[in-house]
């Protein structure tokens, strides 16, 4: 008698075991947490590295965000190389020979827009007037827009 109780908890026990391991889900040998998230990363398109308009479009947004942090610490002379950067990628949208060249020629007045309000910022910026941050805002949100009308 004394067997039975422990064939039956060994049988639980055991079954158990099985229909954890089946309900298991994804790749055979893929068992890690994340592991089909970290697959679908890969396949996004990251803008900011294309060379493209779109991409330099999204390298001077991500430039005049970091010269916003910085104008709003008082770091100034950071701003202001952030700042020529994202006008260097702004510069770059309309004359580098690109496929998507024609799509960035359809938004060329807000592109020559966005290169005067991140003119503005620098000479804000330079002469370290208290209108600094909210200049660099301004190019944050015209660029925000282009972002938007360009598709990304």
């Amino acid at each position: 008698m004394r067997t039975r109780p422990n064939l039956i908890v060994l049988f639980v026990a055991a079954i158990t075991i099985c229909v954890s391991s089946c309900a298991r889900s994804g790749e055979p040998g893929n068992n890690r947490p994340g592991a089909q998230n970290s697959n679908e990363a890969s396949s996004a398109r990251v803008l900011y590295v294309e060379e493209s308009a779109r991409g330099d479009v999204e390298r001077a947004a991500l430039a005049v965000q970091t010269a916003l942090e910085n104008a709003r610490q008082n770091r100034l002379q950071q701003a202001i190389e952030y700042l020529q950067a994202a006008a260097q990628h702004i510069a770059k949208t309309t004359t580098a020979n690109r496929p998507d060249q024609n799509n960035a020629m359809r938004f060329q007045p807000l592109i020559e827009e966005i290169k005067g309000f991140i003119g503005a910022a620098l000479n804000s910026a330079r002469n370290g007037s208290s209108e600094t941050t909210a200049q660099i805002e301004q190019a944050r949100t015209a660029l925000s827009g282009l972002k938007a009308k360009m598709g990304g």
